[in-house]
């Protein structure tokens, strides 16, 4: 049986995987950027910095992973995207592309119709019929590895999804991140976060001061609005989300109160 796995919602890089909880912990009421925190945070980032470490190694699991989003962020642009499976992203069926003037309507009906011929391939490999596949067919087949059972391949089939592609997306907030790194690398020092953190709009934003989600978080750092009214001004009047040097600061304040709890940068 398949087990689902929860999938971080950033994750195209290294980073991204790192910190993909971030934001997730329940702020239960403590203060942020206490001083003790702070302090011992600033120790922790020096002796790795003298030493050429870093706080975010990434567990070998997670390689699979992140080959796929590294893909998604830098290999496809919006114009098309990744058709894969759901809970193993080494299962890659096919780069889609489309037409700059398809409409969506269209895209969908594009995406729709390769996922009925995967699904068909999957019935196929689950009645044990792997005689005569094409080289294509094959590297599929092989992805799932031998292990795989019939069941398996059947509930693969609910498992195609497609991933739109993001790289022109990120180069422009590459570009775009030049306005603003001295300042996140500025501010993450003075708190004693980790520089690595700092890459962290990348994947919410594309640097995008005035980006929102459809689930209502919003700025360079896309905080929600219960999270951000603990570090900012949040209201009808005013929104200092949308502020990239006072959410940043927030964000530094959020991180250490973070890791006051937890006591580690990459499970925060």
């Amino acid at each position: 049986m398949r087990v689902p796995q929860r999938r971080p919602r950033f994750v195209a890089l290294e980073l991204a995987l790192a910190l993909a909880l971030a934001f997730a912990l329940p702020m239960l009421g403590f203060p942020c950027g206490a001083a003790e925190a702070q302090v011992q945070a600033q120790e922790q980032v020096q002796t790795q910095t003298q030493y050429n470490v870093t706080p975010f190694e990434h567990p070998p699991a997670l390689e699979r992973d992140i080959r796929f989003w590294i893909r998604v962020y830098t290999e496809v642009t919006t114009d098309g995207g990744l058709l894969h499976d759901d809970w193993n992203l080494g299962v890659v069926y096919e780069v889609l592309r489309f037409d700059a003037a398809d409409s969506p309507a269209q895209r969908e009906h594009h995406v729709a119709l390769a996922k009925a011929r995967y699904a068909e391939l999957l019935r196929r490999f689950a009645a044990g019929d792997t005689e005569n596949l094409t080289p294509h067919e094959r590297r599929i087949l092989d992805a799932f590895g031998e292990k795989t059972t019939a069941a398996e391949f059947r509930d693969a089939i609910q498992g195609i999804r497609f991933q739109l592609g993001q790289a022109d997306r990120f180069r422009e907030g590459l570009i775009r991140s030049q306005l603003y790194e001295r300042n996140i690398s500025n501010v993450l020092a003075q708190r004693g976060v980790p520089a690595e953190i700092g890459a962290l709009p990348h994947v919410e934003s594309s640097f995008n001061p005035a980006a929102y989600s459809r689930v209502g978080a919003a700025g360079l750092w896309q905080f929600m609005p219960s999270t951000a009214r603990r570090y900012m001004r949040v209201d009808g009047v005013v929104d200092e989300r949308l502020d990239p040097y006072t959410a940043t600061e927030a964000a530094a304040n959020l991180m250490l109160y973070n890791y006051r709890l937890v006591g580690t940068w990459p499970l925060q």
